[in-house]
């Protein structure tokens, strides 16, 4: 996994719960988002959202997933 985009009601206690579980870093953080790396690359993007926001994905949870693969033919095996 490349990427991982995660909506969230509040940032705190994920950014908290990730960092501490699986020991990502902390790169960006604004108000209402951040941006948390592990040491080879991964990312995870936390996204705060209203708990009355409507969202196209249907709120909170994940919201997509991106994945990487070392070659084509790897990725295609894994399609």
């Amino acid at each position: 996994m490349a990427s991982l985009v995660l909506n969230v009601f509040d940032l705190e206690e994920p950014v908290r719960f990730y960092r501490d579980l699986l020991g990502l870093e902390v790169s960006h953080r604004t108000g209402t988002a951040a941006l948390l790396i592990s040491g080879e690359g991964s990312q995870l993007y936390l996204r705060s959202l209203s708990p009355y926001a409507e969202h196209m994905t249907g709120g909170i949870g994940v919201h997509c997933v991106i994945w990487t693969a070392p070659s084509a033919g790897e990725l295609r095996r894994c399609e």
